[in-house]
């Protein structure tokens, strides 16, 4: 397979492994804030937890090789009634041409078509361990629904069935174990995708494998499966961000924050920004980490969480009227009970008591509200 195609393979087929990541952080996180996917950053930028995290599911994917004809919706229907007329007929040449093809429209979106073709693949006698695997990962977008995760648990089954050695299976069973909260059963499943793998692994089960054990608190076992991810898949930014995590668990900050550079710079996202201020933040280094915060608010300037964010770390600099200022701003664009009572803390420090009896009736009227 040529090499743009193995990358599209491991980038597409993976949707499902950057849902399990962001599972996996639910899991971590405590009870009262398991509802809610997107931590308010002020939030987050107190929490000690460095979380493994990819929190945007969307990915820079490969491009198509050079003089590849386009995928449109007849040529995708097209391949799909051919698919049909073979049926159990297709030869070994159809079959790889056709899983081929599978892949391609998976790329272009054509994920219905996609899906079809591979369950017609894999009803033919020459269904490889690798096309159920294939299949397993096309039902990534109704993950959660019981039922699709009862037919990718049959697709998994059914590969390993045909190869009890193949990586990918297991390792799509360690993320799934890992989506159900059986960690334990996340952590065997992962181990057999390693050694079953050794002379040729999957792409992404070091992956896989560091982010169950940063779960398990294993942070050292973890870093050195990162280590061996960052050889598969030096091209991806979720490597480098729990790279990064699992150095921030381990209070090495500084490497951290170069895990996070790497990571911004691969996939830009203000979340891994905030994740450079917050272990700046917790190596002391305030002013660095409100520089950090500053790009935030150039490039969101509406942020309120940015403005309440920067303002608690300009407290640590014991600059309370550029806290009070930040804070203000903050509930000019989004007054919660929470900012209210925060900078009536801060009017407390500076003595002007009657602001602060101000802003705590506010936050009262706020908690009041049915609303």
């Amino acid at each position: 397979m040529p090499k743009n195609q193995n990358w599209l393979r491991v980038d597409r087929l993976s949707l499902r492994f950057r849902v399990f990541v962001s599972l996996s952080v639910i899991f971590a996180l405590p009870l009262p804030l398991r509802a809610s996917l997107a931590l308010p950053l002020s939030l987050a930028l107190s929490m000690s937890l460095a979380l493994p995290i990819s929190v945007s599911l969307s990915l820079a994917l490969p491009l198509p090789s050079l003089g590849e004809q386009p995928w449109t919706p007849q040529r995708a229907r097209a391949t799909l009634e051919r698919a049909r007329r073979l049926g159990r007929e297709m030869s070994q040449k159809d079959t790889d041409e056709l899983f081929a093809a599978a892949e391609r429209m998976s790329y272009y979106d054509y994920i219905r078509e996609s899906q079809e073709v591979l369950k017609l693949v894999c009803n033919s006698k020459y269904a490889r361990a690798e096309h159920f695997c294939m299949l397993a990962d096309s039902y990534s977008t109704t993950i959660g629904d019981i039922d699709a995760n009862k037919v990718i648990q049959q697709h998994l089954n059914r590969a390993i069935k045909l190869d009890p050695k193949n990586s990918h299976a297991w390792n799509s069973l360690a993320e799934m174990a890992t989506k159900d909260g059986d960690v334990k059963k996340a952590l065997e499943y992962s181990n057999k995708a390693v050694d079953t793998g050794k002379s040729k692994p999957f792409e992404l089960c070091h992956l896989t494998r560091a982010i169950i054990l940063a779960n398990l608190k294993r942070y050292k076992d973890a870093l050195d499966c990162i280590l061996l991810a960052e050889k598969d898949l030096p091209y991806r930014a979720e490597v480098y961000r729990v790279k990064a995590s699992t150095l921030e668990n381990l209070n090495r900050y500084d490497e951290a924050v170069t895990a996070y550079r790497h990571a911004y710079q691969l996939q830009k996202q203000d979340w891994t920004i905030y994740q450079i201020a917050r272990c700046l933040d917790k190596a002391g280094k305030y002013k660095e980490a409100i520089a950090e915060v500053d790009t935030l608010i150039k490039l969101s300037p509406q942020d309120a969480d940015a403005y309440r964010a920067r303002s608690a770390l300009k407290v640590k600099l014991k600059d309370i009227n550029g806290a009070i200022s930040d804070i203000s701003k903050a509930i000019e664009q989004e007054p919660t009970t929470k900012s209210y009572q925060e900078r009536a803390r801060l009017y407390k420090q500076i003595g002007k008591n009657d602001l602060a009896s101000k802003d705590e009736a506010a936050a009262h009227k706020i908690m009041d509200s049915p609303f």
